[in-house]
């Protein structure tokens, strides 16, 4: 036989908000538990758990001190109601014939007064000793509390200005480390322009030297062709003389010589013209 699911689940969705208010108030101590160490750790940091400490002497000490106040103010009421009656049964007393009975209880009268009153003098003696101490506690802690609480502040004017101090550090070397980054980006970016800059220099000299050089060998090769058409020139002009050389005189002789020595430099120089050429 199946088991009764739809009961158990409707239980379970019952005891569901009970769970929820329970896991709240867990999760709401513990937070508060957290926050309360974080305040304590705060405290003992900046130093204000010695001034709540002292906060709480001084509290202490001003009620003691007022205390010792009442007392002595009531104290004092006590002696100024007993040195009235006092007075007064002394008004009496004269206004009393000394052989009256009245007398004698006025006396007696008088004297447990006097007794009351010198008791009230006492108590109001030990009560002003004892508000004196008090008064003198509660101005020790209180400066003791103001001191502490100059110390604290001071304290705080520190651990504001450190802070502050590491916070402007980390800013100034975060905005130093992000230009050097920017500094060594842009020298980068100059060093490949620049090199861009010198490919295309000298890429376009070496055109333009190139140019040059074929301008000069075309030159060259020009005056070559030259030589070599003066040089054909020669040739023939030297066959035509050595043929007609036996009808020549002796000035024709001297004239076909030179022309030969002629020939004969003009094609030395041409072979140093090629040579200076081929060594270019």
């Amino acid at each position: 036989m199946l088991p009764n699911l739809p009961g158990k689940i409707v239980k379970n969705l019952a005891n569901y908000p009970a769970l929820i208010k329970q896991s709240a108030l867990e999760l709401f101590e513990r937070v508060k538990s957290s926050d309360r160490r974080i305040y304590e750790v705060y405290d003992n940091l900046t130093g204000l758990d010695r001034v709540r400490s002292l906060h709480v002497g001084v509290a202490e000490a001003e009620k003691n001190f007022t205390q010792k106040q009442v007392k002595r103010k009531e104290c004092q009421k006590e002696v100024f109601l007993l040195e009235e009656a006092r007075n007064r049964i002394n008004v009496q007393m004269d206004s009393v014939r000394r052989s009256d009975e009245s007398f004698l209880k006025l006396v007696t009268e008088l004297h447990e007064l006097s007794r009351q009153y010198q008791l009230a003098r006492d108590r109001l003696t030990s009560i002003e000793s004892d508000e004196h101490i008090a008064f003198e506690q509660f101005s020790s802690i209180l400066r003791h509390s103001q001191a502490e609480e100059r110390i604290q502040a001071n304290r705080m004017r520190q651990w504001t200005v450190g802070f502050s101090l590491a916070a402007g550090l980390i800013g100034f070397g975060a905005t130093w480390i992000r230009f050097r980054q920017l500094d060594k980006q842009t020298s980068s970016n100059h060093l490949t322009a620049a090199s861009s800059e010198v490919a295309e220099f000298s890429t376009q000299d070496l055109i333009t030297a190139v140019q040059l050089s074929e301008k000069k060998y075309r030159a060259v090769l020009n005056e070559l062709v030259v030589l070599i058409n003066n040089l054909n020139d020669s040739v023939k002009s030297i066959n035509e003389a050595a043929l007609k050389v036996a009808e020549f005189s002796t000035q024709d002789l001297i004239t076909a010589v030179q022309l030969s020595e002629k020939v004969n430099f003009s094609m030395l120089l041409s072979i140093i013209v090629l040579s200076i050429c081929m060594c270019i």
